[in-house]
């Protein structure tokens, strides 16, 4: 599942590819990983989706 440029999530220094690692081995919630990309979660599980495609990130 690697992709082509990890997205920074805006206002950190944590890319949007470590966020979504995290959620995939069960260290953060969905919730809180919409939270913290200040995304809403349905929003954070369509791009969780496409990471796991392989589809770049915008």
């Amino acid at each position: 599942m690697k992709n082509s440029l990890p997205e920074k999530v805006p206002g950190s220094k944590v890319s949007a590819e470590e966020i979504f690692g995290q959620v995939v081995y069960g260290l953060l919630s969905p919730p809180e990983a919409a939270k913290v990309m200040k995304l809403s979660v349905r929003q954070f599980y369509r791009r969780l989706a496409a990471w796991k495609r392989g589809e770049a990130l915008d």
